[in-house]
């Protein structure tokens, strides 16, 4: 086994409500983790649809151009040795869920919905989302035909492990999941889990770009894991909040990887799990 694993975040450039667009960027910063030899890629939350549709996220039309985009870049990625987690707003039994869906070579292997909606301050999610619950359920499969199972599991207690290495143990969190005083990934830490990653949209104030970067250097090292942050870029900042794409990758309590303020694209670096392991 190698001790060592490329991961990655990206920030995709992207158009508010438009998931044929979105889909492109996220295409183009795919391959380019494809060739860099990249085995796990995160983007930010609601990267499809975009995290400030606002309530253009209601309309039938957009929720199913973000479906059509999601089929479509599990099509075009089956060919690819690469992990994907994709910021993606489901509908589930007339209940929107803020997700993450966790995809390799073409197939869906779990999706998690977040479990912390803020409500507070610029935030007002609840206008929109419902609570992730930990139970794990089988929900039916957003890929039809041959080849695709019928259902796939739904939940946020949800682990993805490789075959090939056990050690490489994947958790899902969701941007706010991170700020509250006893974040999933501890329960998740607690379960063995050793990447953490967050698919996120958290928006640029004054010394927030520090706080978070402590936040995953504190975390990162006393839940002894590596955890990834991917966050909505500029191309969001079209309502009452601006985003500066912070991407950050930590291990145990050091920073590997941090991209410059409103700097888009992809960042990725080297994870040592016999490190996370130990």
């Amino acid at each position: 086994m190698k001790d060592f694993v490329r991961v990655a975040t990206a920030c995709p450039k992207g158009r508010v409500a438009d998931p044929e667009y979105n889909l492109e960027q996220m295409l183009i910063l795919a391959r380019k983790a494809e060739e860099e030899k990249v085995s796990l890629l995160v983007y930010p939350e609601l990267c499809l649809t975009s995290y400030t549709a606002m309530d253009m996220i209601y309309q039938h039309s957009l929720l199913e151009g973000g479906e059509r985009a999601l089929i479509s870049f599990c099509k075009q990625t089956k060919d690819m040795d690469v992990l994907f987690v994709i910021g993606y707003c489901l509908l589930l039994e007339g209940k929107l869920f803020n997700t993450g869906v966790v995809t390799y070579h073409g197939d869906i292997l779990g999706i998690v919905p977040k479990q912390f909606i803020p409500n507070h301050a610029e935030f007002y999610e609840r206008r929109y989302f419902q609570e992730g619950k930990e139970e794990v359920r089988f929900i039916p499969n957003i890929l039809k035909g041959e080849g695709y199972r019928k259902e796939i599991p739904f939940g946020a207690s949800l682990h993805f492990v490789r075959e090939e290495d056990p050690r490489f143990r994947l958790a899902v969190e969701i941007c706010e999941d991170l700020w509250v005083p006893v974040p999933p990934s501890s329960k998740h830490a607690l379960a063995g889990a050793t990447i953490l990653v967050n698919c996120s949209a958290s928006d640029e104030l004054v010394g927030k770009r520090g706080s978070r970067r402590r936040l995953l250097e504190h975390y990162s090292g006393n839940l002894h894991a590596s955890y990834l942050y991917s966050s909505a870029g500029p191309s969001e900042s079209t309502q009452d909040m601006v985003f500066s794409a912070h991407c950050l990758i930590s291990e145990n309590g050091r920073i590997l990887k941090e991209n410059q303020p409103f700097e888009e694209g992809i960042f990725w670096a080297d994870v040592n799990l016999a490190l996370l392991e130990g």
